[in-house]
């Protein structure tokens, strides 16, 4: 994996970023490659894996998908843990 000085050369069009925890680890899940993290935003994160259609197929999927709404409600649980 690479670290945030090395993201700066990665060229353009052959990686798929974000910064969705859910969606992130769903993808390593399915064995996509994590190329690096970028933590420059020191509130959020992006996650940076290689483009493919088959990456592409698994992130349309993922937006209604029960694997989505199980990162969604864990979310809701710790913010209503911590907010209390």
């Amino acid at each position: 994996m690479k670290d945030k000085d090395e993201i700066e050369y990665l060229p353009e069009g052959k990686y798929y970023n974000t910064t969705d925890m859910g969606l992130s680890a769903l993808l390593l899940t399915y064995d996509f490659k994590l190329i690096a993290v970028d933590k420059t935003n020191p509130k959020r994160a992006t996650f940076v894996f290689f483009e493919s259609t088959e990456l592409q197929e698994v992130i349309s999927n993922y937006w209604t998908s029960t694997e989505r709404k199980y990162f969604d409600n864990i979310r809701l649980l710790k913010n209503r843990l911590y907010s209390e």
